[in-house]
């Protein structure tokens, strides 16, 4: 019966029930069991008035996962409450673990504000820090605002953030990085320090390898061209080729031309060699012939 009489109260937003209930002095262990049921019930139904009753009686000590569940289901009327009314003292929330789950659910408004809500500095002492389950998410609107709130536009990440910005392919976040580059001489990628481009090539991305060559100063288009042909990536082998002659190239000595030359050279040949009879091998071994030809 009493169970039957608190779902209802609850499910009909009937506080005056609720408090009636309290003042009978019915076992509150019993209310208390069906407690996170219940909150959980109202908290994936926006239901706030339920939620501060029980709050503002100590049923609820962290409101964490509540918030979590609010905004799953696209409401902002918990957060809200616990944002700007400060519920009871004793109770506790995560501000890093409610962002999670709002930027996880692509819940772009619910981002938006609780960036607002710290950057009006209400006294939570938690900080933002750029860390990977960012890269991780699709909705790039939601990464850019996490990503200029926490770096302030500054442009720059660590070593680890940048593999991994390669490592997941985001096109989209290196254009970022770029644009928000407050020193147009230092090179956002400057940290990266593996050989930035063999990973471009392994990952047979060539609008990522595009965006590099055009923005990257002193490229060794013979290597880029030995590389792409040890990896098979001829695409990317055709792509190099054409810009070979960019201004932004490295000078090499004399010396160091025909080294490299060289050593394409011979690359070229040993590739000719593996070819197999397909529709490719006609179209491959011209771009072989010409690349040769051109360095004779």
């Amino acid at each position: 019966m009493y169970h039957t009489l608190i779902h209802n109260a609850c499910n009909s937003s009937n506080i005056e029930v609720l408090a009636f209930l309290e003042e009978l002095r019915l076992p509150f262990e019993f209310i208390s069991f069906w407690c996170d049921r219940l909150l959980a019930q109202a908290a994936c139904t926006g239901n706030l008035e339920v939620i501060k009753f029980f709050c503002e009686r100590r049923y609820v000590s962290n409101i964490t996962h509540l918030m979590n569940l609010s905004i799953g289901k696209g409401y902002l009327n918990i957060i809200k409450w616990v944002c700007e009314e400060e519920p009871p003292a004793t109770m506790t929330w995560s501000l890093n673990m409610v962002l999670f789950e709002a930027a996880s659910n692509e819940k772009v408004d619910a981002v938006k504000y609780l960036l607002e809500y710290i950057n009006n500095n209400h006294g939570n002492k938690e900080t933002i820090k750029l860390s990977k389950w960012m890269f991780q998410l699709k909705n790039f609107e939601i990464f850019k605002l996490l990503y200029l709130h926490t770096t302030k536009g500054h442009g720059r990440c660590s070593q680890q953030m940048l593999r991994l910005v390669i490592g997941y392919q985001r096109l989209d976040i290196i254009e970022l990085l770029y644009e928000n580059n407050k020193n147009p001489m230092s090179d956002p990628f400057k940290r990266y320090k593996p050989n930035l481009f063999y990973h471009i090539i392994v990952s047979k991305n060539l609008e990522i390898l595009q965006f590099f060559i055009k923005v990257r100063d002193q490229i060794c288009y013979y290597s880029l061209m030995i590389m792409a042909l040890k990896l098979n990536r001829f695409s990317m082998l055709s792509y190099i080729y054409s810009q070979r002659n960019n201004n932004n190239r490295k000078q090499y000595t004399d010396t160091e031309i025909i080294h490299f030359k060289d050593k394409l050279v011979l690359e070229i040949q040993q590739q000719k060699d593996k070819l197999n009879k397909s529709e490719d091998v006609l179209y491959l071994e011209e771009l072989f012939d010409e690349i040769a030809k051109s360095f004779n």
